[in-house]
């Protein structure tokens, strides 16, 4: 607080001000983690959605067989990365 006569903080408010601003330093720091927890999650998702889609996909021909493994392998690979990304936000 300030004082009314000399318009100054005490020692306590800004030694309570430093540490609330450390405080938002530290806070800024989570949305990037929190960000790349997001995106991993997101590239999990994405495989878990295109790796059933394949196979109806080739069943009823619009894909073939090459094109449906590759699919399914790159699908794995993608929830992989996106796993390793989450693991990598939560250190």
């Amino acid at each position: 607080m300030q004082s009314a006569i000399t318009g100054r903080q005490s020692p306590a408010t800004v030694v309570r001000t430093r540490r609330a601003y450390a405080s938002t330093l530290k806070l800024n720091r989570t949305p990037s983690a929190s960000a790349m927890r997001l995106l991993g999650r997101f590239l999990q998702l994405a495989a878990l959605i295109c790796l059933p889609l394949t196979i109806p996909l080739q069943l009823m021909h619009v894909i073939d067989t090459r094109f449906m493994i590759g699919l399914m392998v790159g699908s794995i690979c993608l929830f992989y990365l996106g796993r390793i990304v989450e693991g990598y936000a939560g250190k």
